[in-house]
């Protein structure tokens, strides 16, 4: 298809962050920069939002910042336990609307700091000193998990608990005037300390023996249930739930099929005696003991809820040993085909290990806190895997998960991905085929892509774990897209276009690889490769080198790249390959195809291209990093022979009284046709409603609008086909509208942000005036308008935003307008 390029029109607003807050633009390393948005490491006065899952690599300490988890944030296990250190600021956790799990394998000391742990989120630390000046709130719904001591010297400050505190370990107090309230708990597997006139939601009596539960301190009696958790298979019989006898209270038992830090824990009717047996539940179910006090006033207590977990054939039990391959530790006395769905729960008899043989099954559900063991062998899944408690590898480097199917397959769960071998099979048609949710992954060893379109859902794979350890890829087919892929590299070499230098990624539709080849490293590190899928190409004019050429045109989908975790070199040890499917199509040779920056060369040399016209290889060789990151474009030395792809950089679509306005610009047309106008209802179904032949040339300015007045009120898309006399096409981008009946609007302006010549068109009224404001307001220029369009000129005025107010005897409208 020959060239067609189009102006961009941005409609809204951009505006900047302060240059002290920073961001999360992709998934990672905390301690990568490019991924964050000033490309340099939070700091500890920093203003931070993590939106994207990272991986915890460093130490992290807060002064006077301020620190936001939107998206999980785990210190993976295994490796370095990395702390938190807050001596001031301020630590928020979720939002109240998500779920994000921010886990520090180290330990965790706060002074004079605030920290918030919204509804549905959750902070894991290492054992934990609140020392004195620090507000601590824990909301209803959120979740504190101290693993080891929680050591409160808080004197001067504030905990409250309205969820739920667990300590793995012990709760002690270190001087005599420390408080803890709230309507939550804090949860102790050993004891609870209050010395002196210190108190746990009002009280200031101890708990000598684990479980603790505070809210029973007030009763200074233990409320202990036993057994703290049960495995029963569908069908089997449950023991009853023994609470510790305690004088001068009543008995209330309470249930919960949402989890023991649940909030929708409700009464059991007649359920009100020292001991519960309850009935065969339907799905795994919490219980605990409510005792209030018939002697003291509001003195209530709850014991630490007790799970019991029903589980259908094919759930794992650990009757009789740890052997995932003796059918008497399942449910059903039958091992699990390719046709079971396998449960692991935490508190089956025992967990299982796969080491004499390889297994199977098609839904895999690993529960929180349960531990699938895998010692050198295979365990294939046909169907979903739910994430949610941990994978171990044992043994030398043959342990493997296998994702095998024709049908399309999901990974979900609360736990980081971490695997030893990899191995994607899916031959699905379906995209994706795979699709990886809720968190970060990491292949320690070997991933194995031999099939499948894999959406990482946003998220950061990363293969191996260190510059001595870089892990391998052996790639067949597939790709993956809507992520990054992150690779270890050593000192030694890397063949360009080898599995060891490749990063397989793509769009839903296209692939589009990006290949590193390296002479040599003087530091390994890692290089992180991210795709950006854009329609269209832009026009350019900037020299290549080696050989010099003067670039034409830049494709608008581009590779950015960078390296981290201390990978160094000396000189230009890097070439890289890039293309793929989907980019365009070269009526020639390719030797004209370059790959560069957005408008500037990368450097080196320019390599010998592949053959394909449609599956694009476009090589560089010999060059450093221009930047870290930077952006790798597919360019073109001469327009005329590449078509890649056209720019429908304007293109805007709106509701007024006399229908559905299209308006776009063409910059330049070659051979090309018309456009088809196409339209739809629900986003994925069009229809074409008209066309518009092309009327442009080369290097002309071409405007064009079409109006659509079959519409009723109601949501509708509208996209662009754009056809070359050869009959290839390509789409724009999609646009939507809501039309309402009450729908008035007098004008647009385009494109926009101008760069001093744009268009004015007035929709609604025969004539007025347009005035032009300054951001303070002060008029800058006025014009006579009338109904139609009227081309204006404002190159004089100076960069910047402008308002203009439009005013016909239709009404007053005011539309910002960016001068470039």
């Amino acid at each position: 298809m020959r060239q067609v390029c189009v102006v961009i029109g941005i409609i809204g607003c951009l505006f900047a962050s302060p240059v002290w807050a920073q961001s999360t633009v992709t998934s990672g390393t905390w301690a990568d920069p490019t991924v964050w948005s000033t490309g340099v490491v939070p700091g500890n006065t920093s203003t931070v939002t993590v939106g994207h899952p990272l991986t915890i690599d460093a130490n992290i300490s807060v002064s006077t910042g301020s620190y936001t988890f939107n998206a999980s944030t785990t210190d993976f296990t295994g490796g370095t336990n990395y702390t938190l250190t807050m001596t001031g600021g301020t630590l928020t956790v979720g939002n109240g609307s998500n779920s994000p799990i921010v886990t520090f394998g180290g330990a965790g000391t706060f002074t004079n700091a605030t920290v918030v742990v919204k509804n549905g989120a959750t902070l894991v630390l290492g054992a934990t000193t609140f020392n004195n000046g620090n507000t601590v709130t824990i909301e209803a719904g959120g979740t504190l998990i101290v693993n080891g001591t929680l050591q409160n010297s808080n004197s001067s400050g504030i905990i409250t608990i309205g969820g739920i505190v667990y300590v793995n370990g012990n709760y002690d107090t270190n001087n005599g005037n420390l408080t803890v309230s709230g309507s939550g708990d804090l949860i102790t597997t050993g004891t609870i300390n209050n010395q002196g006139s210190s108190q746990v939601f009002g009280s200031n009596n101890d708990c000598n023996t684990g479980p603790c539960s505070g809210q029973n301190l007030c009763t200074g009696q233990l409320n202990n249930v036993t057994p703290a958790s049960q495995f029963i298979c569908a069908g089997g019989s449950i023991a009853t739930l023994n609470g510790t006898t305690m004088t001068n209270v009543t008995y209330q038992w309470q249930s919960s099929t949402s989890g023991a830090a649940a909030v929708d824990f409700a009464n059991i009717a007649g359920a009100t005696s020292e001991d519960y047996t309850p009935p065969v539940p339907s799905a795994t179910t919490w219980y605990r003991r409510v005792v209030t006090s018939t002697t003291i006033a509001g003195c209530f207590g709850r014991s630490v809820p007790a799970q019991i977990s029903i589980s259908p054939t094919g759930s794992w039990s650990g009757a009789t040993s740890t052997d995932w391959n003796d059918a008497t530790n399942w449910c059903g006395n039958t091992l699990p085909t390719t046709t079971t769905d396998v449960i692991i729960n935490s508190n089956a008899t025992r967990q299982p290990t796969i080491s004499n043989a390889n297994a199977t099954c098609r839904n895999l559900t690993i529960a929180t806190g349960a531990v699938l063991t895998i010692t050198d062998r295979t365990l294939t899944v046909r169907g979903n895997l739910s994430y949610n408690g941990s994978i171990v590898y044992n043994g030398g480097v043959n342990g493997r998960l296998s994702f095998i199917s024709s049908s399309p397959q999901i990974i979900s769960g609360s736990t980081p991905y971490i695997f030893s071998n990899l191995v994607i099979n899916n031959s699905s048609a379906t995209v994706p085929a795979v699709t990886f949710s809720g968190n970060a992954i990491t292949v320690n060893k070997n991933l194995i892509l031999s099939a499948g379109t894999i959406d990482l859902g946003g998220y950061n794979i990363t293969v191996g774990v260190s510059a001595t350890a870089p892990g391998t890829l052996t790639y067949v087919s597939g790709r993956f897209y809507n992520g990054n892929i992150t690779r270890w590299f050593g000192t030694g070499a890397v063949t360009l276009e080898a599995d060891a230098g490749f990063f397989p990624l793509g769009t839903s539709t296209d692939n589009r690889p990006f290949y590193v080849g390296v002479t040599g490293l003087s530091t390994g590190g890692t290089i992180r490769v991210q795709h950006t899928s854009s329609p269209n190409s832009t026009p350019a004019s900037f020299n290549d080198v080696n050989p010099a050429a003067a670039i034409q045109v830049v494709s608008n989908s581009y590779w950015t790249v960078s390296t981290a975790n201390g990978l160094a070199y000396s000189g230009s040890p890097f070439s890289a390959t890039a293309g793929g499917t989907g980019l365009g199509q070269v009526s020639d040779a390719v030797s004209h195809l370059r790959l560069t920056r957005q408008a500037a060369a990368i450097g080196g040399n320019a390599g010998t291209n592949g053959t394909s016209t449609t599956n694009l290889l476009v090589r560089r060789t010999a060059f450093a990093f221009p930047t870290n990151p930077f952006r790798a474009y597919i360019a073109s030395t001469n327009a005329a022979l590449s078509s890649l792809p056209i720019s429908l950089s304007y293109f805007s679509a709106r509701s007024t009284a006399e229908g559905v306005w299209l308006q776009w610009t063409t910059l330049m047309e070659d051979n090309f046709s018309h456009f088809s106008i196409e339209r739809s209802t629900d986003g994925l179904s069009f229809e074409s409603i008209g066309e518009t032949p092309a009327t442009g040339g080369l290097n002309k300015a071409t405007n064009y609008s079409y109006v659509d007045g079959r519409v009723a009120s109601g949501r509708y898309y509208y996209r662009l086909k754009s056809v070359d006399f050869d009959g290839s096409y390509a789409y724009s981008q999609v646009e939507r509208v809501d039309v309402e009946s009450s729908t008035m609007e007098i004008a647009s302006i385009y494109p926009n942000p101008i760069d001093g010549k744009f268009t004015l068109h007035v929709y609604e009224g025969k004539s007025g005036t347009m005035v032009l404001h300054d951001a303070y307001g002060r008029s800058v220029a006025q014009s006579l308008i009338n109904r139609g369009n009227q081309e204006l000129d404002f190159e004089a005025l100076r960069s910047g935003v402008y308002y203009a107010r439009i005013q016909t005897e239709a009404g007053i409208q005011t539309i910002k307008v960016v001068k470039k």
